[in-house]
């Protein structure tokens, strides 16, 4: 479900951030992000969300108003608003046909460029209303294709590198281990 997908975005952001070596605050921006998109997720039609096609005019404008009223509700989350780079901006491409903005490069904010390689590592390998999971290896391949268009090629190459035994230990994680392994890994960064 999405609290599950939203714990191993957090655990492949964490580490790749990690093996980046980014600093403190901006590893809890990114925390916060993913935490201010689940919400924001909530109240969004699951079709949308997962759609592969591009989406039409009325959908990207719902999409784009979905961004909006996230934005409207994190007001009321004080200390999450250092989150908002990956709510406003994980929808842009590294060559700069995303949207809203059309950012590319070190204009997208990076903790926005490592959730956009995370989150979808993590919707191609996992099992959707709609599809099988694809195997780690098609996965990657996908992934690789996508390298200088859509991902930013110096943060997906560590990803790629580390993604078989990564995704070997979180794969097998569910329920209540998987909530014990995001524990671990958001020590550091949270005070739970």
């Amino acid at each position: 479900g999405v609290r599950a997908h939203t714990h191993r975005v957090l655990i492949y952001g964490i580490r790749l951030a990690e093996m980046h070596k980014l600093s403190l605050n901006l590893i809890r921006s990114f925390v916060h992000g993913v935490l201010l998109h689940d919400i924001g997720m909530l109240d969004l039609d699951v079709s949308l969300v997962m759609k592969q096609v591009p989406l039409d005019k009325k959908e990207l404008s719902l999409m784009q108003d979905h961004v909006k009223n996230v934005v409207t509700q994190i007001k009321r989350y004080r200390w999450l608003r250092d989150g908002l780079n990956v709510v406003r901006y994980h929808h842009e491409k590294y060559d700069g046909s995303g949207y809203p903005a059309g950012l590319s490069h070190d204009k997208i904010p990076l903790e926005a460029r490592i959730f956009a390689i995370v989150d979808a590592f993590d919707a191609i390998t996992s099992k959707r209303p709609y599809r099988q999971p694809q195997e780690l290896e098609r996965a990657l391949a996908i992934l690789e294709q996508e390298s200088g268009s859509h991902f930013d090629p110096v943060l997906l190459a560590p990803l790629i590198e580390m993604a078989t035994q990564l995704y070997g230990i979180v794969s097998k994680l569910d329920g209540k281990a998987l909530e014990t392994e995001v524990r671990g890994v958001l020590k550091k960064y949270m005070k739970l």
